[in-house]
């Protein structure tokens, strides 16, 4: 918890508007959560938030919480929030190859309104992927990293990468392949953002924020 600090006068009615709902996390509208199964508990809720007041704002960023609190379950309350307001938009999730069909299991189970597909190896016909209704798209980093795949040519809705620590070196060839993504919202997610030290985090905010 901080003090908010008061704006420069000079500062716009929007940057303003931006500012009061960072310090207090707020939106001026619910979130719409019909296609979601299950409710959050408060302190999901505070992490959801996040989530969609990024989206609100036309940001992204990470969500960082620890192992087993939820962040899965929070991404897929923000992404049934995005299904109500954009039906046609497609979805990508980046895993470790050990967590893809744990995201499939997940969103079947929380999100039915949902269809989630793993592309891999044996299932790369992504044109007949991307036809279906309400897809999100499930990869692991090295589907990604080794295929020349068209994952990187399609305008993705949203892009989340899940356990992010992984793209922290910036020199690595997945780092490289993820930031290729095409997205209009980017959601990185880890339990540990920092592995050795603060700049772990620049790959991971790069990804968020590209040439910020």
């Amino acid at each position: 918890v901080f003090e908010p600090v008061e704006l420069s006068s000079k500062a716009d009615a929007e940057s303003k508007m931006a500012w009061k709902a960072l310090t207090s996390f707020s939106i001026p509208e619910e979130p719409d959560l019909t296609g979601l199964t299950s409710h959050l508990r408060p302190y999901q809720l505070t992490g959801a938030k996040w989530l969609w007041y990024l989206y609100y704002y036309h940001l992204s960023g990470l969500l960082c919480d620890d192992m087993g609190l939820g962040k899965t379950l929070q991404t897929i309350s923000f992404l049934a929030h995005n299904q109500q307001k954009n039906p046609a938009g497609k979805h990508l999730i980046v895993a470790p190859l050990t967590l893809v069909n744990n995201w499939k299991r997940e969103i079947e189970k929380f999100a039915p309104s949902f269809t989630p597909v793993i592309f891999h190896s044996q299932n790369k016909d992504l044109e007949s992927i991307l036809a279906k209704e309400n897809v999100i798209v499930i990869t692991s980093y090295g589907t990604l990293r080794n295929e020349e795949n068209p994952l990187k040519l399609i305008y993705w809705e949203t892009v989340v990468v899940d356990e992010s620590q992984n793209i922290k070196n910036p020199n690595a060839q997945i780092t490289r392949s993820v930031t290729q993504l095409i997205a209009k919202n980017r959601i990185a997610l880890s339990g540990t953002p920092i592995m050795n030290n603060t700049f772990d985090l620049y790959s991971q905010l790069n990804f968020a924020l590209p040439n910020m």
